[in-house]
């Protein structure tokens, strides 16, 4: 997919659900410019490596494939196989390479650090799931940072030393 300039990414995330009509209404367009085949499915923005890397829509497939193995990657891997089954390309946009991806024992810590600040994170596990990617986003958002959802250092380093905004 494609996300307009300025996009608003505050709407990823399971919780920012729409119909695929409105995400279009949005500005989102799939990459090839073809219509969406069923534009009253829901779904929802999934930025699995945030703003600089591919973006998707997560239709119901993507949730059932989740209740199997409630890993997004697991999910993202067998979805976008099927989509290359079906004759499909691959993203459209490459991981980005330019940021240094927090490790899992920093998404753990990263966790830590906003439930003390009381943001609902989930499970303190060092696993991305959609409540910490929501708390993230919130966190990014209060502290002047682009909301995407994604972990960088810059964030972790806020909450470290207390110098961006503490609480929700």
């Amino acid at each position: 997919m494609e996300l307009p300039g300025g996009f608003d990414l505050s709407l990823a995330g399971p919780e920012g659900s729409r119909s695929i009509r409105r995400w279009a209404d949005l500005g989102v367009k799939r990459v090839d410019g073809s219509k969406w085949a069923r534009p009253e499915d829901k779904a929802y923005l999934y930025l699995p490596a945030g703003m600089n890397g591919p973006a998707f829509l997560a239709l119901e497939n993507f949730r059932a494939i989740m209740r199997y193995n409630a890993s997004e990657k697991y999910a993202l891997a067998v979805s976008h196989l099927a989509d290359r089954i079906r004759g499909g390309t691959s993203f459209s946009r490459p991981w980005p390479d330019d940021v240094r991806p927090i490790s899992r024992d920093e998404i753990e810590e990263v966790q830590r650090l906003l439930a003390a600040r009381g943001y609902p994170v989930g499970e303190i596990d060092g696993m991305l799931g959609s409540r910490t990617r929501a708390a993230v986003r919130a966190a990014q958002k209060k502290n002047g940072l682009r909301a995407d959802g994604f972990p960088r250092p810059r964030l972790l380093e806020i909450l470290r030393d207390g110098s961006g905004e503490a609480a929700r």
